[in-house]
């Protein structure tokens, strides 16, 4: 009796630290989201003085004259939900919310699905690993063309997948196929990394239904929809052209057998970068960087979370239909989103290219290891190291596109003398290189309208010229009054002084080292040149 009355509370005991280490995770989640709702607005101030950002904005707000010219994919469905919201009074603040609050639409989508799948535990695990995200992924979920729009229906197209398994009733499928065509056909017109990470995990999910008797009408759906997505893509792409909307294109081609494994080594620092594991690189060695190092080898090992679930619903007696589909959409995305990176000429510089592979990862490692209580603690100490070390950068205030950039651009510590200088020129048009024109308009509020050039080399003078991509050709009208030109010697598209053939400058203001203003007395985009093809 004795023995008894002893165990009890240790069982009780053992249990109840059980359960607090399988749910922490989630604590550190809600923490984590708490917190970054607080530094939102901050994170969003560094993000818009990027002009890869807030180009998105400024053409949204300036829409509707002139040809828009984008770079390398359209981001449509970004613009659209723009111009859609422009027409209320707090647009700008919606413009700058939303991409993050489409992330927890995201979140709980992947949410619902494990919970279908596997219960709470593995629904609150999934949420946290979508939720506290490393600096990298969090600044790009806050973007609107930082191809947020496609992780968003990778997403939706996973659910949808698993959706289908668990429903028999034509009259919501045939319709629901309709809408998910169009929204897939306007996601990959918009981003064709879509169709590597979206449309082919679609139709390969459509294959594994086609090979289950009761599904077989449901998979030759998916594999329809799969095509008339692409179909639809290129009318939306055509449509987009005839409303003046055109994409200044990159010719993409298969990498040099020299960049192979480059591409490869880049793709590993892109898939660790998810998971915090990147800030160990060449730092010393201390808590931070060793914390750095597990994060790594942890969210490498996570690679393998969607194989791993699609090998046990293969080998299981009863060959689980939803699990099946789930995890072949999942493992399918992961596959070809690292293969079109390393294989392609895209390999050769670095973007965000791999929040597939966290969603992949946050998907079907719950669900890969919840059938043991030990699985579970294993699964919830790695999903709680990643968002603990999630929390600290965030903590710490690590909001930077990439390791070494400064929290803030140089720009940001002149802009608003910059406006008060052409507001007493009355100069309040203004040329400026790439990275701090559209940046410029856009956090100043528009108070100053600054326009993207750059010099240029033509008949064997320095000229000032267009820029070519990222813009509204309506920018480069001319107006009636003064103009300044911006100076900055960190810039490759203006560094120097502006040419000659601007004439003379009606003032020269030295803001600093770095920047100089060069206010002229006619608006100069009656001087500027058009760089040839």
């Amino acid at each position: 009796m004795l023995r008894v009355a002893v165990a009890s509370p240790l069982v009780r005991n053992r249990g109840l630290v059980t359960r607090l280490a399988l749910w922490s995770p989630a604590f550190i989640a809600a923490v984590f989201v708490v917190l970054f709702l607080a530094k939102l607005p901050s994170l969003l101030t560094r993000v818009y003085l990027d002009s890869d950002a807030a180009t998105a904005t400024v053409i949204a707000e300036t829409f509707g004259h002139g040809t828009v010219i984008l770079e390398r994919y359209g981001w449509f469905t970004g613009l659209w939900l723009e111009l859609l919201t422009k027409p209320l009074p707090l647009h700008r603040q919606i413009w700058e919310v939303a991409p993050y609050f489409v992330s927890l639409l995201s979140a709980a989508l992947l949410a619902w699905a494990s919970w279908r799948l596997a219960g709470r535990w593995a629904a609150a695990m999934t949420a946290t690993v979508a939720l506290a995200t490393s600096p990298f992924v969090s600044y790009d979920l806050v973007t609107v063309n930082y191809h947020t729009g496609t992780w968003f229906a990778v997403v939706v197209l996973a659910a949808y997948c698993l959706w289908l398994t668990r429903t028999a009733e034509l009259r919501l499928v045939v319709p629901s196929m309709l809408l998910v065509s169009i929204f897939a056909g306007a996601s990959l017109a918009s981003d064709h990394l879509f169709a590597f990470v979206g449309i082919v995990p679609f139709a390969l999910a459509g294959l594994v239904l086609l090979s289950v008797p009761r599904m077989r009408l449901v998979g030759a759906g998916v594999v329809g929809s799969a095509v008339v997505a692409v179909l639809l893509a290129k009318a939306t792409t055509r449509a987009m052209w005839a409303a003046h909307v055109h994409v200044f294109a990159v010719p993409q081609r298969f990498t040099a057998d020299t960049s192979l494994l480059p591409n490869f080594g880049r793709m590993l620092r892109h898939v660790v970068q998810l998971f915090n594991g990147d800030y160990f690189f060449r730092a010393p060695l201390d808590a931070n960087s060793v914390l750095s190092l597990v994060c790594a080898v942890i969210g490498l090992a996570a690679l393998a979370a969607p194989f791993t679930l699609l090998l046990r619903a293969l080998r299981s007696p009863e060959r689980p239909v939803s699990i099946l589909v789930y995890a072949t959409f999942w493992s399918a995305c992961v596959a070809f989103n690292c293969a079109s990176f390393v294989l392609s000429s895209e390999g050769t510089h670095p973007g965000f290219y791999f929040v597939p592979v966290l969603y992949a990862v946050a998907a079907t490692a719950p669900l890969a290891f919840a059938e043991t209580t030990r699985g579970r603690l294993v699964t919830s100490l790695a999903i709680a190291v990643v968002a603990a070390a999630s929390l600290a950068n965030l903590a710490e205030g690590r909001a930077q596109l990439l390791l070494g950039v400064p929290r803030l651009p140089p720009v940001a510590s002149v802009s608003d003398r910059i406006v008060a200088i052409a507001r007493k020129e009355r100069a309040l048009r203004g040329y400026a290189g790439y990275w701090d024109a559209s940046s410029l308009t856009w956090s100043e509020k528009n108070a100053v309208h600054v326009t993207p050039v750059s010099d240029c080399l033509l008949n064997g003078e320095i000229q000032l010229c267009k820029f070519r991509f990222n813009l509204n050709t309506n920018w480069y009208q001319p107006h009636q009054g003064n103009s300044f030109v911006l100076r900055d010697r960190l810039s490759t598209y203006l560094g120097d002084a502006p040419p000659h053939a601007l004439g003379r400058p009606k003032a020269i203001h030295n803001l600093n080292r770095i920047f100089t203003l060069y206010v002229y007395p006619y608006d100069i985009a009656t001087r500027l040149r058009t760089i040839p093809p």
